[in-house]
């Protein structure tokens, strides 16, 4: 006989009972595998299995025809389908888990409920009988029926409630829609199976047993519906495990129908390696899923300290800025009546007094200009700066502030000289305070830290890129490559420059390169290395 001949001749219930058990197997593998630590992927696998086992020995129990494995499989079929509103109880205990798990009683009395069906049925004659001279197969039905179905009604009843409950319980709206489908693909196949395979036979009408497995496919599509449009499990892999368990189901289906014993064994042989290759697969593809979620937990952790530590860096700039407020107030007061001391506004006072109040008030000078400092940083960061951009010409300015240095430059015995590339104006928009101020000290820096040898200042423009450029050039102790790269970083000092001038803030290039970003230009430093003296740059936009 033709291997499809024997297949199609095996009659459309038992072929339909037969894929009805392979798509909930398929089903319970594909879920099983997806993610193997989730209680509720395992159970509904479960559930998805007794219902398999059900189908085909149904299958088997229509297409046998030894007595011994009739009544083994016969035993079987209500063995498996007892096993259904068990793991179904489970897994609706599971849903939503948030909520306390089942208390012990509850468990034990599930328990003791599924095992005493199963004894039940195991006992001879008392739940169900095969008749040996049916020309039909049927069964007949003992004293331990009426327990039996009691068993399977009142479960499914209590599990049906439960899971109701929870639908109306449910505050997310995917929860609830995830609640729903279950729900009804849950309710019509069971309603089902319960009217063909307990109702029917109790009043002898056989002609629809078989229809019981078979209808839990209503179940499987509104489940893998609702994985796929509501996440309801988690099978983020659900694409390439199922078309896995395709092929798996491909090749069983090629090696059943074999006939010969070369096709057997070539058959037998692409089934295993498909199988095996297929479960390296999703092995793989499952541990790559793991990490991904271990990464996306990280990142939402990463994510979440990072918006702490903004709240964090917020609060500390606004405690600098009131901080430094209230600091400016009583400093102002110190330099005032210091400086008045030593004027001798209040009388005369003794040299060795009037020097050590000069070294009190270049202090309190100093601690101004930082206090100052912490305030222009925290404006900066909490956004609070304010411009006023005008046209400024560049060239009288860094003239007059060079001149304001040149008495300090003469007292190091530096050469400090300012020189241009020839152009009557150098017209940029800016605001002139914030410009001075970065200028000021970047000539304040290289007078400080030029030991001997001169400071050049020198003014160019570019019409072509229509960008203004100052560089200040000098001679002194230079910078390493790694000092560069962290030079304009807040608080940061280069090392050499600590080596020669201990005290500092470390902010001063910090705020003048936040200034220069504002004015959308650029501020940058070149050096040969350490002793090699340094230059630094400011390029503006020009207005000419």
């Amino acid at each position: 006989m033709n291997s499809f001949s024997f297949f199609y001749g095996m009659g459309t219930e038992n072929i339909l009972l037969l894929s009805a058990g392979t798509i909930n197997l398929a089903f319970a593998v594909l879920l099983f595998f997806t993610d193997q630590r989730n209680k509720k992927n395992i159970l509904f696998s479960l559930i998805a299995v007794s219902i398999s086992m059900w189908a085909f020995s149904m299958a088997g129990f229509y297409l046998s025809s030894n007595a011994t494995l009739v009544n083994i499989l016969s035993v079987c079929l209500y063995v498996s389908a007892a096993c259904f509103p068990f793991f179904f109880y489970f897994f609706v205990s599971s849903l939503g888990g948030s909520e306390q798990p089942l208390p012990l009683r509850n468990k034990m009395t599930a328990v003791a409920a599924f095992i005493l069906s199963v004894i039940i049925v195991n006992i001879p004659d008392f739940v169900i009988t095969v008749p040996d001279n049916s020309s039909v197969k049927t069964f007949l039905f003992g004293p331990g029926y009426i327990l039996y179905e009691l068993y399977q009604v009142t479960y499914l009843s209590v599990c049906f409630h439960l899971l109701f409950e929870k639908y109306k319980k449910a505050t997310e709206p995917l929860l609830k829609k995830q609640l729903l489908f279950l729900f009804l693909g849950l309710f019509s196949g069971s309603f089902i199976c319960v009217l063909t395979n307990l109702v029917f036979p109790a009043i002898g009408w056989w002609d629809w047993f078989w229809f019981g497995p078979v209808a839990t496919i209503i179940m499987v599509v509104f489940v893998g519906y609702s994985t796929v449009k509501h996440n309801l499990f988690n099978t983020k892999s659900v694409v390439v495990v199922a078309v896995t368990f395709v092929l798996w189901v491909a090749m069983a289906m090629r090696l059943f129908l074999s006939v010969r014993m070369e096709d057997y064994v070539i058959n037998g042989s692409l089934f295993v390696l498909v199988v095996g290759s297929g479960l390296i697969l999703i092995r793989a593809i499952y541990q790559e899923i793991d990490q991904l979620e271990k990464i996306e937990s990280i990142a939402k952790d990463l994510e979440i300290a990072n918006e702490h530590l903004r709240v964090l860096d917020k609060q500390k700039s606004e405690f600098v800025s009131i901080a430094s407020h209230q600091l400016r107030t009583p400093l102002t007061a110190i330099t005032g009546y210091t400086s008045m001391v030593i004027e001798g506004s209040n009388g005369p006072v003794s040299e060795k007094v009037t020097d050590v109040l000069s070294k009190v008030l270049e202090s309190s000078r100093r601690l101004a200009v930082i206090i100052d400092d912490f305030l222009t940083i925290s404006h900066i960061e909490q956004g609070k700066m304010t411009y006023k951009f005008e046209t400024v010409e560049m060239k009288q300015m860094t003239q007059n502030i060079v001149e304001e240095f040149a008495e300090r430059a003469k007292l190091k015995n530096l050469s400090l000289t300012f020189t241009s590339d020839g152009y009557d104006t150098y017209n940029v928009t800016a605001d002139s305070g914030k410009i001075r101020q970065i200028l000021s000290n970047l000539i304040d820096n290289s007078i400080k830290y030029t030991p001997a040898g001169s400071v050049e200042v020198h003014l160019s423009k570019d019409f072509g890129l229509r960008k203004t450029r100052i560089m200040i050039k000098d001679t002194g102790i230079g910078l390493s490559r790694e000092s560069i790269a962290a030079l304009f970083q807040k608080f940061s000092r280069a090392k050499e420059v600590q080596k020669v001038y201990t005290d500092g803030s470390g902010i001063g290039l910090y705020i003048g390169q936040e200034l220069i970003k504002a004015h959308h230009g650029r501020i940058w430093v070149e050096s040969e290395g350490e002793g090699k003296g340094s230059s630094f740059f400011i390029e503006l936009l020009s207005e000419d």
